[in-house]
């Protein structure tokens, strides 16, 4: 899916949380292992590395290397550091590089690997004093702690919440603090953590010697555990659970379905009676409709309505992510000011432009773009056209600090000639500051083609997705009396600092 999140979480604790953690969980140095699992419910399995995997049960060690998957049941097990994890189902946590002599003398280590799931910790001497040597790392997420009790859950991106001391959740767009009791959400790699509203993680069991003390499985109207059976008479019955505040609404769904807030960048030849013109054009603001493959069947806005009569290529799900579109008409019509022109050889690109409020998040940096999908360039004059072939490569960069824009796409095969578009850094694409940032517009110079004319291509195109995770743009250029048009797109690859 995506670009790497580096996530670093950075843990402020108390000599009385300390205190505490090591009372209640006083450290045993195993003879072998790096840790020693205190229960499982269900099938719990340890994964070697060679691929040969046991069941765990009370008592079982598990070595560095090895992974730990829940399955659908569940999981608690205390490392050597004094240091405990509790395992959520369908959780695969792997030990990457665990090492404790007892002593706090720098050789000690804890790197980690949430590869899926979620888990509750309680971390011990690993870490405390040398706290480059712990680590956990998901696909998304790279977490340093020591000293506290917090829990992790993977998913879209990540969440952390804190039960004791305090942690300071950090990535590209920027760090938070969470003290006890607090949670946050990081989206992304590029996304500035933030509050969730969630005090705690549903379904993760907290610190016990016994299974039938779990806290959070479900019971009966007994009151007695599903999972474990009746409740010992020492327990009391569960109090119902009090309404908490509701979360803060999520983000606005960005993927391809039929309705508004659509921008689109258009390339292709409007015209009627015989006679066809070059047109490209943006349309920021509008109502697509696509199909279930995908493809844009029509589109209208304030300045226009365009409908597709014969879609000749089209995007779909496995290459868009469901987020960002493109394709080809042979032909259409747009209807503008009640007058219909006819359209030939119409390029498209088409998603929900990236949020003027991403940009914040942007500011700084420069993106750097992969190209993941293109339609076949068309050399056209009036009424006639000719299709290219495919083969064009490319790359894409932005500087979110200074609005210049720089496009590199060569193999351009079309008319029987092939074309490179080579723009350079392009001041002024796009603004930095305002509404409508997702929105570029610049030229670049062109190679090849049938004479030595100097060709200027004209591009325009939209950052699309939350954070401007893709880019999409048109080109048009004239070689002679053949206008060549085609359409690209691009997926963020990194963001480096500017300057």
């Amino acid at each position: 899916m995506a670009t790497e999140l580096k996530l670093k979480l950075k843990l402020k604790s108390s000599a009385a949380l300390m205190a505490a953690i090591a009372a209640a969980f006083p450290i045993t140095v195993y003879a072998v292992g790096a840790a020693q699992v205190d229960f499982t419910i269900g099938e719990v399995k340890a994964l070697r590395p060679d691929g040969k995997s046991r069941l765990l049960s009370k008592g079982g060690e598990v070595a560095s290397g090895e992974t730990i998957d829940t399955g659908n049941g569940r999981a608690q097990v205390r490392f050597t550091d004094g240091s405990k994890v509790s395992l959520q189902p369908q959780t695969q946590f792997r030990i990457d590089n665990y090492q404790f002599n007892g002593q706090q003398d720098g050789t000690e280590k804890g790197f980690f690997n949430l590869l899926k799931g979620g888990l509750r910790t309680i971390s011990g001497l690993v870490g405390k004093n040398n706290k480059q040597n712990y680590q956990v790392a998901t696909s998304v997420a790279t977490i340093g702690i020591r000293g506290t009790e917090y829990s992790i859950t993977t998913g879209d991106g990540v969440t952390v919440s804190t039960g004791a001391g305090m942690v300071e959740v950090c990535n590209s767009g920027g760090c938070l603090i969470l003290e006890s009791g607090q949670s946050a959400v990081v989206p992304d790699a590029n996304t500035k953590p933030k509050f969730s509203g969630r005090k705690s993680e549903p379904g993760l069991i907290t610190f016990k010697e016994d299974p039938k003390f779990v806290i959070g499985d479900q019971r009966d109207s007994n009151g007695d555990s599903i999972a474990t059976g009746p409740r010992p008479e020492s327990e009391p019955l569960p109090k119902p659970e009090q309404p908490s505040a509701p979360p803060p609404p999520p983000p606005p769904d960005l993927t391809l379905q039929s309705g508004p807030n659509y921008a689109m960048a258009f390339a292709g030849m409007k015209g009627s009676g015989g006679n066809f013109n070059s047109y490209i054009t943006p349309h920021p603001d509008g109502t697509a409709n696509f199909d279930t493959a995908f493809a844009l069947n029509n589109y209208n806005d304030a300045n226009g309505t365009y409908a597709a009569v014969t879609v000749a290529e089209a995007s779909s799900a496995s290459t868009t992510d469901s987020v960002i579109g493109w394709g080809r008409w042979t032909d259409g019509t747009v209807v503008i000011s009640s007058t219909t022109y006819n359209l030939i050889d119409a390029h498209y690109i088409v998603g929900t432009p990236t949020p003027d409020a991403d940009f914040s998040t942007l500011a700084n940096k420069i993106g750097t773009y992969a190209l993941i999908g293109y339609t076949l360039p068309t050399s056209s004059t009036n009424y006639s056209g000719t299709v290219g072939t495919g083969g064009i490569t490319g790359d894409f960069q932005a500087n979110f600090s200074t609005g210049q824009a720089k496009l590199n796409l060569n193999g351009i095969n079309a008319g029987g000639y092939t074309y490179a578009i080579n723009s350079g850094w392009q001041s002024g694409a796009f603004a930095t500051s305002g509404a409508g940032r997702a929105q570029f517009s610049f030229g670049g110079n062109v190679t090849g083609g049938a004479g030595t004319n100097a060709i200027t291509a004209n591009i325009n195109g939209y950052f699309i997705g939350r954070n401007a995770t893709y880019a999409g743009l048109v080109y048009q250029f004239s070689d002679y009396s053949n206008t060549i048009n085609g359409a690209a797109t691009f997926k963020q690859t990194g963001l480096t600092p500017y300057p």
